[in-house]
This record gives C-alpha cells, sequence and structure tokens, in this order.
C-alpha cells in the first residue's frame, strides 16, 4: 500500500472525526429512544427519534452501497470528464455554425405563412 500524503492523512483524520462525532449523536438519539419506551414522560419525542433513526440508517446504507460501487475512487474525474465533453460539444457546434445552416428536407413552415430569408 502507498504512503500516505499529509493531506491525505489529514483528510482521513477529519472523515473519522466526523464519523466519532456522528456515531455519538446517533447514541445519543438511541438512548433518548430507550428512555422515550421506558417513561410515559418521554413519549413525545418518539416519533422524531424514529424518524431520525429511520432516515439516518437509509443514508447510511446508500453511503455503505457508495464505497462498495467504487464512487469515492476517483472523486476528480467528473470534472475533468465533463470538461472534455463540454469542448468537444463546442468544437462540434463551431463545425456546424461554420457550415452553415442546414436545409430541412421537411420543413412544412412554408405552407403556413413562414417566410425564410
Amino acid at each position: 500500500m502507498a504512503k500516505l500524503s499529509r493531506k491525505q492523512r489529514y483528510v482521513y483524520a477529519f472523515c473519522g472525526f466526523i464519523l466519532v462525532c456522528g456515531s455519538l449523536g446517533m447514541l445519543k438519539m438511541f438512548t433518548l429512544a430507550k428512555n422515550v419506551i421506558r417513561s410515559p414522560e418521554y413519549s413525545y419525542a418518539l416519533p422524531p427519534v424514529l424518524t431520525y433513526a429511520c432516515v439516518a440508517s437509509g443514508f447510511f446504507c446508500l453511503l455503505v452501497v457508495a464505497v462498495m460501487r467504487g464512487m469515492f475512487r476517483d472523486v476528480e474525474r467528473p470534472k475533468y470528464r465533463m470538461l472534455e465533453l463540454e469542448e468537444k460539444y463546442d468544437r462540434e457546434e463551431a463545425h456546424q455554425l461554420a457550415q452553415g445552416p442546414a436545409e430541412d428536407e421537411n420543413d412544412e413552415s412554408w405552407w403556413k405563412g413562414d417566410v425564410h430569408p
């Protein structure tokens, strides 16, 4: 395995910090859910806690699927691909403009009263 650069280590450390903070928040929500189930005075909080748990678990599943499919391997490539496609479309458009307007064989606007220059 290649040695990580300083920037990569900082990014991984920051991601780990965010993951730990999110896990602690989720643990707190589960603790609140446990209190809600055991005590009737916390029953008002059950729907938001369950909603939060469902949404958070859904996003976690999406994260796992994205990692398993390799969507985070090369996060820089899509922006370069978009720029390449834009250059390609600009070249094609310039080529079409240089050729002049294309005559449409099925143009039936002449009988609708439209006048072409």
